[in-house]
């Protein structure tokens, strides 16, 4: 693993820092490590779109499914966070664009690049219910979130985040909206749970 240099960035430093075993830029920059349509992790001319796409593929919570070589959570790399939707949709990840807003192979985009950025993540809660009785237990529980490497507030329309407690198939809960810090750990308040504690 490795962080590219600023300067004298190359196809084989790339290559070799993402562990890619091609020199073709488009490869590096799309090919699928993990996930994806037709080996390729983007929306691309190559798996059947437009130069109009570009966006990471995803799965039915909107959130990534497949996985380029390189680290899609470091701050500085081919692709970007942008807020597609409305601030209501969760952001996506999609290649660079030029000018006319089509997607772009981005050999520059890899200066500074740090394979082992962080990625986003909620510690976890630690929290013990005993199985008894009939009723469930209604109680908060306080949820914190590491945002990782990315600095989120340079994502335009974007100046805040929420989190999402998921049943399995719909939100359950959600945290309130924060202002988003550069602190490594952010306190987002705290959820009501009910918890189903019955023996059957």
């Amino acid at each position: 693993m490795a962080t590219l240099p600023n300067n004298d960035i190359s196809i084989m430093l790339v290559r070799n820092a993402i562990n890619c075993p091609s020199t073709d830029l488009g490869t590096l920059c799309a090919k699928a490590k993990s996930g994806g349509k037709g080996g390729y992790a983007f929306e691309i001319v190559e798996n059947g779109y437009t130069q109009v796409h570009g966006r990471n593929i995803i799965d039915s919570e909107g959130l990534p499914s497949s996985y380029p070589y390189w680290n899609i959570w470091c701050n500085n790399s081919p692709g970007q966070w942008k807020l597609v939707d409305s601030p209501s949709k969760p952001v996506r990840f999609e290649l660079k664009r030029d000018s006319s807003n089509k997607y772009i192979f981005s050999l520059g985009g890899f200066r500074g690049h740090n394979t082992d950025a962080s990625v986003p993540i909620m510690p976890n809660i630690k929290k013990t219910f005993v199985r008894h009785g009939t009723l469930p237990i209604n109680t908060d529980i306080e949820l914190k979130a590491n945002l990782g490497d990315y600095d989120w507030s340079k994502i335009s329309g974007v100046n805040g985040c929420q989190l999402f407690v998921y049943d399995g198939n719909s939100v359950y809960s959600r945290s309130e909206v924060k202002a988003i810090t550069r602190n490594s750990l952010m306190s987002m308040g705290k959820i009501p749970l009910m918890i189903n504690t019955t023996s059957t």
